[in-house]
Parts: C-alpha cells; sequence; structure tokens
C-alpha cells in the first residue's frame, strides 16, 4: 500500500512539474497566469503535506509492530494512511483547478 502511494504522490509531482512547464510557455507569451501559479503553489503544498504525511504514516507503523496493543496502535495508523489520501485527492482537485484556469487562457 506504501508503494501504491507512493506512486500516486510521484505521479502528481510530475503532473504538476507538467503544468508548471505549460505556465512557463503561456507566461513567455504574455498570458497573464497569475492565478494558475497560485493554484499550482497550493497543489505542491498539499503534495508536500501527503508526503510528510506518509513519512508520519511509515513511523507509526514501525511503533505499532512494537506496540504491546498492535489492534489499538493499528488505528492511528489506519487513521494517518486516511489523512495521507486525502491530502492526496486535494492535490488533484487543485491540479484540475488549475488545469482548468490554463484553458480558460489559451
Amino acid at each position: 500500500m506504501v508503494e501504491k502511494i507512493e506512486h500516486a504522490i510521484d505521479r502528481l509531482h510530475n503532473f504538476a512539474d507538467r503544468i508548471d512547464s505549460r505556465l512557463q510557455k503561456l507566461s513567455e507569451d504574455g498570458k497573464d497566469v497569475t492565478d494558475p501559479k497560485s493554484k499550482l503553489a497550493t497543489a505542491r503544498s498539499a503534495i508536500t503535506a501527503a508526503e510528510s504525511g506518509l513519512d508520519a504514516a511509515k513511523s507509526s507503523y514501525d511503533t505499532t509492530a512494537q506496540s504491546e496493543d498492535p489492534q489499538a496502535s493499528f488505528t492511528k495508523v489506519r487513521e494517518a494512511v486516511k489523512t495521507v489520501v486525502d491530502k492526496i485527492k486535494e492535490a488533484h482537485r487543485a491540479l484540475v483547478d488549475v488545469v482548468n484556469s490554463i484553458k480558460n487562457l489559451e
């Protein structure tokens, strides 16, 4: 499951980089890209939050394995993973919003 989440985060990074490249081209063409750039910054912050949340979930899992009550500890891990998935969804929505705002520029 960790690999699946890591791949999703990598895809979001690649998508954000491609969008940034497109915004650079539009900026060179004289388009006003301030709004899409701010939305892209929001998406990147959500991606960063997902990465840090995944690291926290990994460390929580390590402590769960050594816990005396693994069932209760695993609940915390499950909640951490759910938070990471929510951040990934938030980042995806933000990237879609950027793409939609770029369509309005063209």
